[in-house]
Formats: C-alpha cells, structure tokens, sequence
C-alpha cells in the first residue's frame, strides 16, 4: 500500500513579536508530534520556522523520505485551535520598573497576535511557578492577568519549563509549544535544566526562548531544546522531513 504524509503545519510567527532583547529560535523544521495509528497514512505535526511567517505552504514546499523512498505528502495549515501554547514569564525582583513593563508589554503583544483560537496558557517564573493562567481562548482575561504580572523573589526555570509542559499534556491540540521569556538565570530550582528535554520529549512539546537583558542575564539564554519525539511505530531515524 501507498504510504501518505499528512503534514499539519502551525506557524508560529507570534513568538518574538514585541521581544525587547535578545530571542533564540531555530531555522529549521520541528516535528511536534506523528500519529501512526491510520497506517499507511502517516499525520506529522510540525512547527515551520518563523521566517517563514506569511508565506503560502503547498504541498511542494514539503518533502518527507522513509527507508530512502520519497513519499506524498499532503500539507494543512492548523487552525488556532489546533494549537496549545504556555508561556512561562520571568517575574523575579531583578524584573521590575522598566524591566517588568517591557516584558508585559511582549506577552500581551503574544497574546493579541496569537493564531485565534489558540490555548494559551501563562505561568509566572519566580521563587517557585504561579499557575497565571491554565489554557484558555479568553484573550481578554489573559490580557488582565498579564497586567497583573508582579515582579519578585528567584528564578526556577526548570521547575517552571517542567509544570508547563505538565499542563500542554493535558490539552487535546496536536502541536504544543512552549514561550520561555526570561533574563536566563535558574538560581531556584527544584531540578536541573538537564532534566527539562526528556520532559519535553515526552510532553511533544517545542520550547522557544526569549531572553530579556537585565543586571542578572546571562550571557546566552538556557537551551533545555527537546528533540523531535518518535515512536514506537515509525522511529525517528527512519524518516525526515523537510521543508
């Protein structure tokens, strides 16, 4: 039997919209999830790269080979709703005044200019996580809670990257996606961010830092990057994509 490649494509071209500082992303194709269970069809999720952002996605645009043989693929832009995104917000006592102000004003310019329909979630990085915001498509309460953002105590990013990831588990969309925006110190956490990509992996989910430059920066952002996941069915090694 034929074996089909169906692509589900989110953009994510909101990520760094309103950054006031230093941002990392990647330039490459990131598989968030594959579903093998309607073989042969194969369902790949993946995340172009926000370069990409306003540029019409075809079919031709893609190209998957497995076991050395190209397949058809057939693209499909993911609606908002098909999409579930946290974003974990640094709030520690460095990140006042100012500093505090430009990193509302970035996560409200994310909120706005989200995908509509998207789930989006914010937990507050400080000592310990705050729960801001479970995963919701109320633009208008996120908007409030982002304004109440306060800033004070440490910064436990591990711990933080970790209980968002939990929370995408839980949601039902096939792309997860997680918006680190910090000043890059973990001076607080219960774990390492060593322990933060087998979480991902795990969760499907893709992690993107936006690192603010404060007194306490660090020279490059944390890079707790999660790998494509696999599966069982169709390893990872055995086929790529490219776009």
């Amino acid at each position: 039997m034929r074996r089909v490649a169906v692509l589900a494509v989110a953009l994510l071209g909101t990520v760094l919209i309103g950054a006031p500082a230093y941002a990392q992303e990647t330039d490459t194709l990131q598989v968030s999830y594959t579903d093998t269970t309607a073989l042969p069809e194969v369902r790949v999720s993946v995340v172009a790269p926000q370069a990409l952002a306003g540029t019409t996605l075809t079919d031709d645009s893609f190209g998957i080979v497995e076991g050395g043989m190209p397949r058809a693929v057939h693209a499909q832009r993911l609606t908002g709703g098909e999409q579930d995104i946290m974003l974990a917000v640094d709030v520690f006592g460095g990140m006042s005044g100012l500093a505090l102000n430009d990193v509302k004003r970035a996560a409200s310019d994310f909120v706005t200019q989200a995908p509509k329909g998207a789930h989006i979630g914010i937990i507050a990085i400080s000592s310990q996580p705050q729960v801001v915001s479970e995963l919701t498509t109320n633009t208008a309460d996120l908007l409030q809670r982002v304004a109440g953002l306060r800033a004070g105590g440490n910064t436990a990013i591990a711990d933080s990257l970790i209980q968002a990831s939990d929370l995408l588990a839980k949601g039902a969309a096939p792309t997860n996606s997680l918006v680190l925006l910090t000043d890059g110190a973990d001076n607080s956490s219960a774990h390492h961010l060593g322990e933060v990509p087998a979480v991902l992996n795990r969760d499907h989910v893709i992690l993107y830092t936006v690192q603010m430059q404060t007194s306490e920066s660090w020279p490059q952002p944390p890079t707790p990057r999660a790998s494509p996941p696999s599966t069982s069915r169709w390893p990872a090694t055995s086929a790529t994509a490219s776009c």
